[in-house]
């Protein structure tokens, strides 16, 4: 990870003092800088509860070297360019963006089905002008960095870190009246010993929602989906004692409206299926499920959409490569569009794209139109066939040029 400029004081990410800096900084109303290139990219300072992050401004993804952990994909490949300036409108000045969404906010009647996550299957891309709920998490998730991996995230993320960055990610962010912050329901980590004050802190949260009369966007990991006596119970990890409860018309929709995230969950033991979800709290207390929506993660919590793409994360992972994966917001999964990103190549990245082995003739035409117009070096896996040899890796490109660090380097 680059090195940050703080009021004058070149300081690395793992500095013992860096909260007390950049506490500092924030009570000067100064930027700090990244390094990954001269002479520095400016980032802001966001709380999460107590602590303090440094958070890229929105639309400077771009501006980071590309070996750089704040490194954001070439609009390009991503499906945020059909979004960016409408569904989400971002302000660099402010580091604020105002979200538009495609799904009811306010209390009032229940939906009678799933989420709208691309609802059409008539045509490639969901309304551009709103975010689905699926589309929304792709959002948090790239703005959480969370789609970054590199050598040293292997094994190191588990849900207290994942939901940290998230939070972190919503910062500044608002649709209608709301902040997205007061939106959100993540749990925090269980605890057996904390278990009371957990529950304190979820019932407050849901009343508080009810009285101001708003639904709570819930994300949490999946544990089970069941039947229930009336309708289902959707189990999430770390809220055992307040499962989310589905209608009877979404409990049978849901399994065949998401069936390839739950066949893919299925079949990979080792990730996870991570929702999210329009919830109410009833007044019997129940906590029920407006609209709903799914994405299939690693281990390492890398999002992935078929078992093609599973098998290249976990070959890319396996063999130390650093790599952004593409999301596709309200893009629908027909579409062709990029894998993602390998960073450790060159000054650009080598862009990666899998066909999928039971592509139509005009998905292919598609995917033959994206490599060919597309300005980076590309690298492409028909998954009918063998995989093609992946690009030599090459030397990390941004390492701090001559600076002398303030740093704290435990492991050496």
């Amino acid at each position: 990870m680059s090195d940050f400029a703080i009021l004058g004081r070149t300081v690395g990410p793992q500095h013992p003092e860096i909260q007390t800096f950049l506490r500092q900084a924030r009570d000067k109303q100064a930027r700090v800088l990244c390094l990954c290139r001269h002479p520095g990219v400016p980032m802001y300072i966001a709380a999460v509860g107590e602590e303090l992050i440094v958070k890229r401004m929105p639309n400077t993804g771009k501006d980071h070297a590309v070996d750089c952990d704040r490194y954001e994909l070439p609009l390009a490949l991503s499906g945020k360019a059909e979004v960016l300036g409408q569904a989400i409108i971002e302000d660099p000045a402010s580091e604020a963006a105002r979200l538009k969404l495609a799904f009811a906010l306010t209390q009032g009647k229940p939906r009678q089905g799933p989420s709208g996550e691309g609802t059409s299957h008539h045509t490639v891309k969901a309304d551009p002008r709103k975010l689905t709920l699926r589309g929304l998490l792709d959002y948090l998730w790239e703005e959480a960095e969370l789609t970054l991996m590199a050598p040293g995230f292997v094994g190191k993320r588990n849900w207290g870190l994942v939901r940290r960055f998230l939070w972190g990610a919503a910062d500044a962010k608002s649709s209608q009246k709301f902040q997205l912050r007061e939106l959100l329901f993540m749990p925090a980590m269980y605890s057996p010993e904390h278990k009371d004050r957990l529950a304190a802190d979820r019932e407050r949260a849901f009343a508080a929602a009810a009285m101001a009369k708003h639904k709570k966007i819930v994300i949490g990991i999946v544990k089970s989906l069941d039947p229930a006596r009336f309708g289902g119970r959707l189990s999430i990890k770390h809220i055992p004692d307040a499962p989310l409860f589905l209608d009877e018309k979404m409990f049978k929709a849901v399994p065949k409206r998401f069936a390839a995230e739950f066949d893919l969950w299925r079949l990979h033991e080792n990730s996870h299926l991570i929702t999210i979800a329009t919830v109410m709290q009833m007044p019997s207390g129940i906590l029920s499920i407006d609209e709903i929506g799914f994405m299939n993660v690693t281990e390492n919590w890398i999002p992935f959409q078929r078992n093609d793409e599973k098998e290249l994360i976990e070959l890319l992972t396996g063999e130390h490569r650093r790599f952004v994966k593409t999301l596709r917001y309200n893009v629908l999964p027909a579409a062709a569009m990029a894998f993602g990103l390998l960073t450790d190549v060159d000054q650009q990245g080598t862009a990666l794209f899998i066909v999928p082995h039971d592509a139509k003739e005009a998905v292919r035409a598609e995917f033959d139109h994206l490599i060919s117009s597309c300005e980076l070096e590309t690298w492409c896996w028909d998954a009918s066939g063998p995989r093609p040899a992946l690009p030599g890796k090459q030397q990390r490109l941004s390492a701090p040029p001559g600076r002398q660090a303030l740093e704290y380097r435990p492991n050496t």
